[in-house]
């Protein structure tokens, strides 16, 4: 991976962050499009040993994904909160609705425009009184989280294929960091 003189000095430009992080998170949904031209229905909501079927990861993804992008288009203010999110079961129950959307997720990050700017994150610090806490964040630290969030959920979506053994790749559900460290 050869990496950008930028990055080396320190000096990248907000366009060229939001435009690798973009790019990240173009990278690791279609690894995720691509992996499902191999996973069959059946597995798709196989539950291997009482918990969570693929779909179930498919959709957390797809769900944090949607409410980020729900959250950037509301106004000025973004106030984000994957807590609150709406949970479609469809996702977890559909290859084919998942993969749509998918798609559109891939649509929006393509056509991601947004300069870095504040965020509101309201997050449930304590779930017995299921109150939300509000801290700040940026627009650029949930595209990272985003990230970071689908990579994890993609390796436990790549260990439940091998469970039924089915190959989804080397690099399916590797973090960037892993990757990157396993070139040298």
């Amino acid at each position: 991976m050869k990496q950008n003189t930028a990055l080396k000095n320190n000096t990248s430009t907000d366009t060229e962050i939001r435009n690798r992080l973009v790019d990240s998170n173009l990278d690791i949904i279609a690894q995720l499009i691509q992996g499902f031209e191999r996973i069959e229905k059946d597995l798709y909501t196989l539950k291997p040993d009482n918990k969570s079927p693929i779909g179930a990861h498919v959709r957390h993804i797809i769900e944090f994904y949607e409410e980020f992008f729900k959250s950037i288009n509301a106004d000025n203010d973004i106030h984000l909160s994957y807590d609150k999110r709406q949970r479609n079961t469809i996702y977890e129950q559909s290859p084919e609705s998942a993969l749509e959307v998918l798609k559109n997720i891939r649509h929006q990050l393509e056509t991601f425009s947004n300069t870095d700017q504040n965020v509101f994150l309201s997050v449930t610090l304590d779930p017995l009184t299921k109150t939300l806490t509000t801290v700040r964040s940026t627009l650029y630290r949930e595209l990272h989280y985003l990230l970071d969030h689908t990579t994890h959920h993609m390796a436990l979506i790549k260990m439940i294929a091998e469970l039924q053994s089915l190959n989804l790749g080397d690099n399916f559900g590797m973090a960037h960091a892993t990757r990157a460290a396993t070139q040298d």
